[in-house]
């Protein structure tokens, strides 16, 4: 079955309802909300570790899911960063809008930068990760600089963190990502050059990222001129 779920083996009935309560009790196998409980109370390292890889095989069902943002969304400090990783871990929530919808709001909503890096990470290789490229936290930038995949969704906020300045390293990240750039994106991404203000160094450096062949041919097309 899943983690989450407080099991309780089936027992004949006892005739005596104290001794019945008991016997529940004592069946009851340890929960999510226990096992994070324990992670966060482990003092020992390797135990720790042990408690972590066990969170880590144990798929969450659907209510296991919301738990996990319940604790995310209150509990705060260890508690919501071991569930913001559980559910960047486990991603069956990623099958439904609603299920991304709920995320970014816990990923918008989270004051813990940690907490916020987690939930970015847990959007991986999906184009909602852009919209945190720009975060004042460098370590969320970087996360969803990583998460963030090329697409015709995503070149808008991508140029818009390169034309504004962001950090560094993040701009490093980008800049590696738009080297491998589809070339059937190259004309778009260059359409959109025309849309906004940028300062030569920045420009030069874009060009300089960019798979210089789709380039080359790009500025070779006379069948489709582009509109710049």
């Amino acid at each position: 079955m899943v983690m989450d779920m407080r099991h309780v083996r089936n027992e004949e009935a006892a005739s005596d309802a104290t001794e019945t309560v008991n016997a529940v009790e004592a069946e009851r196998e340890p929960g999510l909300v226990d096992w994070v409980e324990a992670c966060v109370d482990a003092s020992d390292p390797a135990e720790k570790a042990r408690l972590i890889t066990h969170l880590r095989f144990c798929v969450p069902s659907y209510e296991g899911i919301s738990l996990l943002r319940g604790i995310v969304s209150s509990a705060g400090g260890a508690r919501a960063l071991i569930a913001a990783q559980l559910l960047g871990h486990h991603r069956p929530w990623l099958s439904t809008v609603a299920g991304v919808r709920q995320h970014l709001t816990l990923a918008r909503q989270s004051q813990a930068p940690a907490v916020v890096a987690a939930l970015v990470w847990g959007l991986r290789q999906r184009d909602e990760a852009a919209e945190f490229i720009m975060h004042t936290d460098y370590a969320v930038a970087r996360e969803a600089a990583l998460a963030t995949p090329v697409s015709r969704r995503t070149l808008s906020p991508i140029l818009a963190g390169l034309r504004a300045g962001i950090r560094p390293e993040v701009e490093r990240i980008l800049l590696h990502k738009l080297h491998q750039i589809h070339p059937s994106l190259v004309r778009y991404l260059v359409d959109l050059l025309v849309e906004g203000s940028w300062g030569e160094e920045a420009l030069r450096g874009l060009f300089a990222s960019l798979p210089q062949m789709a380039l080359f041919e790009l500025f070779l097309d006379t069948r489709h001129p582009a509109v710049w």
